[in-house]
């Protein structure tokens, strides 16, 4: 194997973890900007990526332009998928 292939195969672990990381960070930056919450919050709050994604996809329900019963409707046919992110943030709150 060549010298590069090696470096980056004894690397790639770290290499991963850093994108990772630069990569939730982003997330969670973006977050923030549409909230109250800061970058902090949101990451110790959703440190997981997917938990972040439902966050997101929470708010999106909720700033919809749709009437009230829609968004209800919405939120509670995907309870199950929200119910950790909901619990969370009313965890924060309360």
């Amino acid at each position: 194997m060549s010298k590069e292939l090696d470096e980056l195969l004894e690397d790639f672990d770290e290499l991963s973890a850093k994108a990772k990381k630069d990569a939730d960070e982003e997330v969670a930056g973006r977050i923030s900007s549409v909230t109250t919450m800061t970058k902090d919050e949101i990451t110790s709050l959703f440190p997981k990526r997917g938990d972040q994604k439902k966050l997101a996809e929470l708010m999106q329900i909720v700033k919809s332009a749709e009437n009230r019963n829609s968004k209800v409707n919405e939120i509670v046919g995907r309870a199950e998928e929200f119910s950790g992110v909901i619990l969370k943030l009313l965890g924060k709150f309360v």
